[in-house]
């Protein structure tokens, strides 16, 4: 059974490998127990659309530099801008997070970091585009790694 510490690192970090003995909790998991019903809904707001079935994508941008500083916040929005934007046009969330990762010399690096979620099709062109926007971001800030989690979810409009 994970411990603790590896949820918390799980969560948090942004890391070249993987944690051992991690794993992460299935969103089901992590869902209320109990949802609003239709009957919940207040009077003249609009219902919305059927459930639709999506992939949940995390990915994790560490915002230190290898020669020390940080990406500022004016480089990540053109990032965005640039790089997520036009491949994820329907929308997107960012968070802001703290996490540490081993590097490949083996020293623990500590970061203020960013969480890109992503609510897209199970498809090849979504997979592309991930891919895409992860490989620009180390190019362009010499990153090591930029972590992907995906997570079946169940969305609703």
């Amino acid at each position: 059974m994970p411990s603790a510490r590896c949820g918390l690192i799980v969560a948090l970090t942004v890391f070249a490998g993987s944690a051992p003995g991690c794993r992460a909790t299935p969103a089901a998991e992590a869902r209320p127990s109990a949802l609003p019903s239709a009957s919940a809904n207040p009077a003249g707001a609009s219902t919305s659309k059927a459930k639709q079935r999506k992939v949940r994508t995390e990915l994790y941008f560490g915002l230190g530099r290898n020669g020390g500083g940080e990406i500022s916040a004016a480089e990540w929005t053109t990032f965005l801008d640039q790089e997520v934007t036009p491949l994820f046009p329907a929308g997107f969330t960012v968070v802001d997070a703290y996490g540490q990762w081993k590097n490949a010399a083996g020293v623990v690096v500590r970061e203020r970091s960013k969480i890109l979620i992503l609510l897209h099709d199970e498809d090849a062109a979504s997979a592309g585009n991930l891919e895409a926007v992860r490989n620009a971001y180390k190019r362009r800030f010499g990153q090591e790694s930029v972590i992907r989690s995906n997570q079946a979810a169940d969305v609703d409009f």
